[in-house]
This record gives structure tokens, sequence and C-alpha cells, in this order.
């Protein structure tokens, strides 16, 4: 079982990544303020067969808050960047992640053939409430978007994750004649 600063990590996904990981940390402050900075890469990185890919994130981390930015994901042509901050405190989180998927299918392979989408799409998410309680903004939009066997010129939507539940605030699918 593996946590970071009190969080868990999935260990089922952890056996489903592989990569060589570098870091460069610097420690400072004080005993009652310590801090530690620096630069996390993984290179050569793999999600079960879809690769390579690398990751880069910069972290600020005191005992109170930990920093990710800017944090930078790229799987094949699949790009993923944002900031992140979490109150280790106050158990809070807020941020920003931006992900431009050209390429889905390689992303959905844990997804049964029949149900896997193909096609590109972009997500904005805007990431906020506490780590017990996180409220996510999501706006997706996708072009030709193919999935069990229907094309979908364009999808447009928003949802909002709260309260462990997910509100849909706006979907639009549009598709070709036929």
């Amino acid at each position: 079982r593996l946590r970071a600063a009190g969080l868990e990590i999935d260990q089922v996904l952890a056996t489903r990544v592989r990569g060589a990981v570098s870091a460069d940390v610097n420690f400072g402050g004080t005993f009652a303020a310590p801090r530690g900075t620096g630069t996390v890469e993984a290179s050569d990185l793999w999600l079960d067969e879809t690769g390579p890919g690398i990751a880069r994130v910069d972290f600020d981390a005191t005992s109170r808050e930990l920093t990710l930015a800017p944090l930078r994901l790229a799987l094949g042509p699949n790009v993923v960047t944002g900031n992140v901050t979490i109150g280790l405190a106050s158990r809070t989180l807020r941020g920003a992640v931006t992900a431009e998927l050209t390429e889905l299918e390689p992303l959905a392979r844990s997804v049964p053939v029949e149900w896997r989408p193909a096609g590109a799409a972009d997500l904005d998410a805007q990431l906020g409430g506490t780590l017990d309680n996180p409220t996510v903004e999501l706006t997706l939009a996708s072009r030709d978007l193919r999935v069990a066997g229907q094309t979908f010129r364009t999808v447009q939507s928003r949802v909002l994750f709260a309260n462990q539940v997910a509100t849909v605030t706006e979907f639009e699918l549009t598709q070709d004649e036929g």
C-alpha cells in the first residue's frame, strides 16, 4: 500500500504505469517551517501499451501545502497540463487541468471494444473543494468522436462534480444525416 503526504496512491494504476523517474529536490526552511522544492521528471513513460511519454512537474511543499505547477504529461500525442494546490493541513484542493487528447482510443484500452471511444477531445477542468469532497467543473469538446458504432461530428458538454453527484449543465451532440 503506497501513501504520499497522507494521500492514497492507487496500487492497481501503479502496476499499469512504467518508466524512468528522476527527481531534483531542494530542502530548506527551518525545523518549525520546513520546505521542499524541486522537479520530478518521468521519461519512457507507458500506461499499459500506450506510450512512450514524458511527465514533468515542479513542486513546492511545506508542512501545510503542496503546489504542483506547472505539470505536464504527454503520452503519445495526448497532452495534459495544469497546476494543482493541495492544502495538506486544511485538506483543500484547487487548480486547473487542461487535456488535449488527439487520440482517445489508446487511452481507453480498458473499455470494452464495442464501447471504446475513438477520435479527439479537449477537456478543461477547474478543481476545488476538499480532499474529502472535491469539486470539478469539467468542460468537454470533442470532434469526430466514434462510440458504439456511431460517429458524432461534435460533442459539447459541461459537467459539475460536487457532493459526489455529477450534474450535466450542458450536453450537445451533432451528427451528420444518415
